[in-house]
């Protein structure tokens, strides 16, 4: 059977219609982040959904009912300050014995606001590596509670999936260090710095072989795109706070960064859902200041400072 076979029509078609009422206006988006009713509906719905937890090591009790902890620091290029993405292969074994079946929907969730933006890490490790349905829970693991959905003490163990090599990959969503130095002169693309405001003015907390940014990048911490309750913000305000460093409908690409490509990640899930032309750096910082020839600043306008230590 092929991996977009009958199986999957009743649940999609389910989950596409229960989608829409939280669709953005843009009608370039795709639906990425759903709410806890429509997930509850939707595993009430149908045995076919995949819930994974994203938050790995850190995943305390209790687990949203059904889900697999999985952890995107299992599947990097290499283990110490790499961000990379493992090659397509290694990547796509470790979550078919994690149950990811590119037949079944999938939807993952973090901790939102408490965490790293792991769900919008792991989203991404699957919408690149050619999974047709992947969805974040908005919210996370809170707004799960705080919804009173079912739950469980324990996580529920790895079963075997399917995700064959003859599923085509994706690589709109993802750029390297060649690709984002290539941007640099390019007036229609924004490159946008999602870590905090110490990081970008210098500080190497995770052990950076060089403190600073990329020369150009706007600084917008990617917990500006979330309420104090871990929640998204409503479409309006992230378009308004995307204006302020310069994101319009006329920007061609949204290139992102972080330190690890976890936090941009997150960041490149949410203007995908709001229709925005964006692709995610997954070496991040940890592979642009360790390569000398590629250029650092560590200064910039003080009115591009969003206010916000996050």
């Amino acid at each position: 059977m092929s991996y977009d076979g009958p199986v999957q029509s009743m649940s999609c078609a389910l989950l596409i219609l229960t989608l829409s009422s939280i669709l953005p206006l843009n009608s370039e988006a795709r639906p990425v982040f759903i709410s806890s009713p429509q997930l509850d509906q939707f595993l009430r719905s149908s045995k076919e959904v995949r819930v994974i937890d994203a938050r790995g090591t850190t995943a305390d009790a209790p687990y949203v009912v059904g889900a697999i902890v999985t952890s995107w620091k299992e599947i990097r290029a290499g283990w110490l300050r790499d961000g990379r993405l493992a090659p397509t292969h290694k990547a796509r074994a470790y979550y078919s014995l994690q149950g990811v079946d590119v037949r079944h929907p999938i939807v993952v969730y973090g901790a939102a606001h408490q965490g790293w933006g792991e769900e919008g890490r792991v989203w991404w490790d699957l919408t690149i590596l050619g999974h047709p349905k992947v969805y974040i829970l908005d919210g996370g693991i809170n707004a799960w509670l705080r919804y009173g959905g079912k739950t469980s003490k324990t996580a529920a163990p790895p079963r075997v999936g399917y995700f064959p090599e003859s599923v085509p990959p994706s690589t709109s969503l993802r750029l390297n260090a060649q690709n984002v130095l290539s941007l640099l002169q390019n007036k229609k693309s924004i490159i946008l710095d999602v870590r905090t405001y110490k990081e970008y003015h210098g500080a190497t907390p995770y052990l950076s072989p060089r403190g600073g940014h990329i020369p150009g990048a706007k600084h917008f911490p990617w917990k500006h795109l979330l309420t104090s309750n871990g929640l998204l913000r409503s479409e309006q305000q992230i378009t308004q706070l995307m204006r302020h460093v310069g994101i319009t409908p006329q920007t061609s690409l949204v290139a992102a960064y972080c330190t690890g490509g976890v936090r941009s990640a997150f960041t490149i899930a949410v203007l995908t859902h709001l229709g925005i032309q964006a692709a995610n750096y997954d070496g991040s910082w940890w592979d642009w200041s360790s390569q000398d020839y590629l250029p650092i600043s560590t200064t910039h306008p003080p009115l591009e400072k969003v206010n916000s230590e996050n």
